[in-house]
């Protein structure tokens, strides 16, 4: 394959015109003192394919690219065991970012102040890696892994439909379209895993929500775009304002402009929301000038249909008003450890320990039957109905019944109707119930 350098470089002249004259100089100093860093790579070895756009937003657009001969990163660290998708005779494949034609000096700074970043970010599995970077101050390039399937919510979208609740259940369609609820459970735990590194370095990312998370062929899911992450010198990080992501942002963040890494983890319990709603829109009633207010009247987001209870529950950890009550990374990383360990996908139903103490979850209960119809758990306390009996969710109907029951009408008939066509549902099996044991009863004492 023949190497194509990138865009002949613009002259300072064609953009110093709004560069102020400290940022110009800024830039021009940033540029100089990187010319023959290590981290460069020259333009002759780096094809840029602005015909293949992979993504674009406010601050960059990103193209697909290859680079040719040695990757800066693996030089830098030389003992780095490390798998970079490739193409043939020593050609990677890369993605590389790039700033818009219309970015202006502010945009410029950002952007060499994200190459400094990833410089020191050094690597992490979860994490996206900067392969190298090209320093030009009027065409500055970002170079980073190329993750083949692109951002996770436009992964989650192509997938709303073919989701598996059960591990028996056959995929309708090509197996590699199908995805298991343990699939979604394992990205939340690979990008939690890449937050708590993220935080161990006292980096806070600020803008931690599923367009900047990307996948690889594998699965393997990477945090990315570092355009508003920080370096916390002390607990907390005051922002001057720009623009930022109201609906993924902490109460302290939108009020104040203070973020924190307890900050990130609001946004993360936001992300797990669009994980297991395949990509819904977060508030999609709320306009953003409204959004304070309703997080202060305790608006939150609902659980979605697919969420497992135990997911859900970290989510509503991750939004509690104080930072300080919500937990830490590497405490929601060892929680969504076990559910991974988990031994089957039979979600729905509890251990529950014959001493009274709490229940030992055997694997992952789905939407809580308290919160949408009637229905008793397995295992559950007992009521006493108006026969005098108890209804025990054992004898009627188990948990995981109800819950996939409860899944397979919204998704049928949407949600309103289908709770209440599974309110009926139920009702007639706990009466058939109750007329089943009054007919055993009444056999027996005869």
């Amino acid at each position: 394959m023949e190497m194509g350098s990138c865009k002949e470089l613009h002259k300072p002249g064609t953009w110093s015109h709004f560069a102020s004259a400290n940022n110009y100089m800024d830039i021009q100093a940033l540029a100089e003192a990187n010319k023959k860093d290590i981290w460069e790579i020259e333009t002759k070895n780096l094809l840029v394919q602005e015909d293949h756009l992979l993504g674009n937003g406010a601050f960059a657009n990103v193209y697909k690219g290859i680079v040719k001969g040695k990757i800066p990163l693996l030089v830098v660290n030389n003992s780095l065991n490390m798998t970079v998708e490739s193409e043939n005779n020593g050609h990677f494949e890369a993605a590389v970012k790039k700033l818009p034609a219309h970015a202006d000096e502010q945009n410029h700074l950002d952007f060499f102040h994200e190459i400094e970043f990833m410089k020191r970010l050094g690597h992490h599995p979860h994490v996206i890696s900067m392969l190298g970077c090209v320093s030009s101050p009027f065409e500055p390039l970002i170079v980073v892994e190329y993750c083949s399937r692109g951002d996770l919510l436009k992964f989650l979208r192509r997938h709303k439909d073919y989701v598996l609740l059960n591990k028996t259940d056959d995929c309708p369609v090509e197996a590699d379209m199908c995805l298991r609820i343990k699939d979604l459970v394992s990205i939340a735990w690979q990008v939690a895993d890449g937050m708590s590194y993220l935080a161990s370095k006292n980096f806070i990312h600020r803008d931690l929500a599923a367009r900047n998370i990307l996948l690889t062929k594998s699965l393997t899911a990477k945090i990315s775009d570092f355009g508003l992450c920080r370096y916390m010198d002390s607990a907390l990080y005051t922002a001057k304002g720009g623009r930022l992501p109201i609906k993924w942002m902490s109460i302290e963040a939108l009020k104040l402009y203070e973020f924190s890494s307890k900050s990130d983890v609001w946004s993360f319990g936001v992300l797990l929301f669009e994980i297991f709603s395949m990509g819904d829109v977060p508030y999609p009633t709320v306009q953003q000038m409204d959004m304070l207010d309703h997080l202060l009247s305790g608006g939150r987001l609902p659980q979605p249909i697919k969420c497992p209870n135990e997911i859900f529950n970290i989510m509503r950890k991750c939004w509690e008003e104080k930072p300080e009550d919500r937990p830490e990374f590497n405490e929601m990383r060892g929680e969504i450890t076990v559910m991974l360990n988990l031994d089957d996908e039979s979600y729905g139903y509890l251990s529950v320990e014959s001493d009274g103490a709490p229940p030992k979850y055997t694997s992952l209960t789905m939407q809580d039957s308290k919160e949408t119809v009637p229905c008793s758990s397995a295992g559950g306390s007992q009521e006493m109905d108006e026969d005098g009996d108890y209804d025990s969710g054992s004898e009627t109907h188990s948990q995981g019944t109800c819950a996939q029951l409860d899944l397979a009408l919204a998704e049928r008939f949407g949600e309103e109707q289908g709770q209440e066509i599974k309110q009926i549902f139920c009702d007639i099996k706990s009466k058939s119930t109750k007329i089943k044991r009054r007919q055993s009863n009444s056999t027996h004492h005869s």
